[in-house]
């Protein structure tokens, strides 16, 4: 069956000008989904008034905005925007990129027009308490996405443990667990810079580095409860986290706080070609999170061959096996953490087979090729059984 898909989704960055015809990261992911069907429209939330109304990417593939940048309005603006769209486009499936929005979306789309519907979860945030209390508006999201989700046709998720958490519960459709793939290639490559040195210069022995947003998902005040704890045994032991984010402040706050300067540094917006070099750099990986899905970054630092130490969010869970590419600590768990790190530190022969055995289990999951054919299935199976039914 030719699909035909309008996507939905949070994402702006999706319909950011091309330069130069260049593509992000996003974009391309996407672009790798178009390949296989004859037609690909997304509506995209408008994050910047320079964004223009709608981007071609390809020939079969383009990105329509919101029309401002309110989020409140971003569902009934992406409503209408449907609308207009299926009146020209034959759609035959519907895939909306998140259970709460972009899903409400979908569903009112749904509704109107009887196209089958895809709702994707990208992080493990049903009934999560960690996400829950992340924000008021959080209660909501939770109560719509469990329902919206039971009148979805086919739902994906990235983790074992959601599918599992959603099969539990009545009234769901089919549920894919098809993860986020990484990109081999762009991680492994030929460093350009003495990433090591430039971190450690001549005063450390160790680097213990993150990636992610200064955000509270992340949890970077854990990240440097370990770093405090790490030091005392093993005060030759460097602290890198490589992101930004609107805990900036209370987290340098942090670190002063615990005197913590010399030992702890926060590499703010740092290009992605410098960090896939500042993996291979490392001697461990943490990460923080209290809740995520697959785990881009740590799936990143494996693949450069960094052992791990993580919270037990769902996408560590399938990754690592306590003992084997890292350990796995419970949430919030600083000293842990710290105990972990420092495990490693003391044996250099387990820290080099635990990275080997990383990048080996990584590789074994995320195979992009196949996860794009799962994309596709999933897709396929979700328009076919639903065109039966109305056939029938």
């Amino acid at each position: 069956m030719p699909l035909h898909v309008l996507g939905i989704t949070f994402d702006g960055g999706l319909a950011h000008p091309l330069n130069e015809k260049k593509f992000s990261g996003s974009q391309r992911r996407h672009l790798h989904y178009a390949t296989k069907v004859e037609e690909y429209i997304i509506i995209a939330r408008r994050y910047q008034n320079s964004v223009p109304a709608s981007v071609r990417l390809t020939s079969n593939m383009q990105i329509y905005s919101t029309a401002t940048l309110k989020q409140w309005r971003f569902t009934q603006e992406a409503y209408q925007l449907g609308i207009e769209l299926s009146k020209f486009h034959p759609f035959n499936l519907i895939s909306a990129a998140n259970p709460h929005e972009a899903g409400l979306v979908g569903y009112l789309l749904k509704r109107r027009f009887g196209i089958p519907l895809n709702i994707h979860i990208k992080a493990d945030i049903i009934d999560n308490p960690h996400f829950i209390n992340e924000r008021r508006r959080n209660v909501l999201y939770n109560r719509l996405s469990k329902w919206l989700l039971t009148k979805a046709d086919s739902i994906r998720v990235t983790t074992e443990r959601e599918k599992e958490k959603l099969m539990a519960m009545p009234n769901m459709p089919t549920i894919y667990n098809i993860p986020s793939y990484v990109n081999i290639g762009s991680v492994l490559v030929k460093p350009t810079e003495n990433w090591r040195y430039k971190l450690l210069g001549n005063e450390f022995k160790h680097l213990v580095i993150s990636v992610g947003q200064l955000i509270r998902q992340n949890d970077p005040i854990t990240f440097i409860n370990a770093a405090e704890h790490v030091i005392e045994s093993n005060p030759d032991t460097k602290f890198v986290w490589v992101g930004n984010g609107y805990l900036d402040e209370a987290v340098h706050n942090k670190i002063e706080l615990l005197g913590l300067q010399n030992h702890v540094e926060i590499l703010n917006r740092v290009p992605f070609k410098q960090i896939r070099e500042i993996y291979q750099a490392a001697d461990i990986y943490v990460a923080t999170p209290l809740y995520d899905g697959t785990g881009r970054a740590l799936n990143e630092a494996a693949i450069a061959v960094t052992p791990l130490v993580s919270t037990r969010f769902a996408g560590a869970i399938d990754l690592i096996e306590n003992g084997v590419q890292g350990y796995r600590v419970p949430i919030k768990d600083g000293r842990q953490i710290g105990n972990r790190i420092n495990l490693l530190l003391d044996a250099p022969e387990d820290l080099r087979q635990m990275g080997r055995e990383a990048q080996r289990k990584s590789l074994a999951l995320y195979k992009k090729k196949e996860i794009i054919d799962q994309y596709l299935k999933m897709w396929q199976e979700t328009a076919w059984v639903e065109s039966l039914k109305t056939t029938q």
